[in-house]
């Protein structure tokens, strides 16, 4: 890590970058949810910052990392690094990042949209085609009134999988278009890694998304911030999820 942080050397502390000779129209905060990826944070720190200020932008990359002992929620380390982030600084844009996806193409552009936009549209391991039409895991981009208006993403997905499905379904009852980027553009190099075994309560809970879209997400949101440190090339935040408190680990029931 410190010999990659020898390399931007003009990157502030806590993984920010503003251009110098103008006023960035976008200002982004990149949210990665982690946990025990220290070959793949440093190539995507590696990647990012380069691929980041190409496009000129205001952004900073905030690692959202839970206290170990807990089973890992990829979609509530979102909605921490959500509201964090935007205490920090002033954001208009919200990019939830897998720390193992790296964008292939320049032209992919990490701005928000007028709806949802899902950027990592088509992968290298399923030969850059297309998924199921409703996908919207991996990258995607929200606005902040995108954000109040679906409420976030669910707190209830312990373990992996399907939290990105009730984003998509959240998304789709709001009233917003699922906008995928073209497969031309929306390219993404996934890294290697151990294959996760699948949550058992994927599938209950996604087949319950409509019921919890108003009481499950961040008007619900539940957490304790452990620690923030404003690295070289990113903010750092630790949390407590709340794992074991009853109302959190429990889905709502109708």
């Amino acid at each position: 890590m410190a010999e990659l942080e020898r390399v931007f050397v003009h990157v502030k502390p806590g993984g920010r970058w503003t251009p110098g000779h103008c006023v960035a129209r976008h200002r982004v905060a990149v949210i990665v949810p982690y946990r025990d990826r220290p070959d793949h944070l440093l190539i995507f720190l590696h990647h990012m910052h380069q691929f980041l200020r190409k496009q000129e932008l205001d952004y900073g990359i905030y690692i959202i990392e839970q206290s170990a002992g807990d089973d890992f929620n990829r979609a509530k380390l979102l909605n921490v690094g959500y509201e964090v982030s935007k205490r920090l600084h002033d954001y208009n844009c919200f990019v939830f990042h897998d720390v193992d996806l790296i964008p292939e193409n320049d032209r992919s552009i990490y701005a928000c949209q007028e709806h949802p936009y899902h950027l990592s549209r088509c992968l290298d391991v399923y030969g850059y085609v297309p998924s199921y039409p409703t996908i919207f895991g991996g990258v995607s981009a929200l606005r902040e009134d995108h954000m109040q208006k679906v409420n976030g993403f669910s707190n209830v997905f312990w373990g992996w999988g399907g939290e990105d499905d009730d984003m998509s379904v959240r998304v789709r009852y709001s009233g917003y278009k699922l906008v995928h980027a073209n497969c031309s553009i929306g390219r993404y190099i996934a890294l290697k890694h151990e294959i996760q075994t699948p949550s058992e309560a994927r599938y209950r809970l996604t087949r319950r998304s409509f019921f919890r879209i108003y009481k499950d997400g961040l008007n619900s949101l539940k957490y304790r911030v452990l620690d923030i440190v404003f690295r070289k090339l990113f903010t750092h935040v630790m949390v407590d999820l709340f794992q074991h408190t009853v109302a959190e680990a429990t889905a709502p029931k109708r």
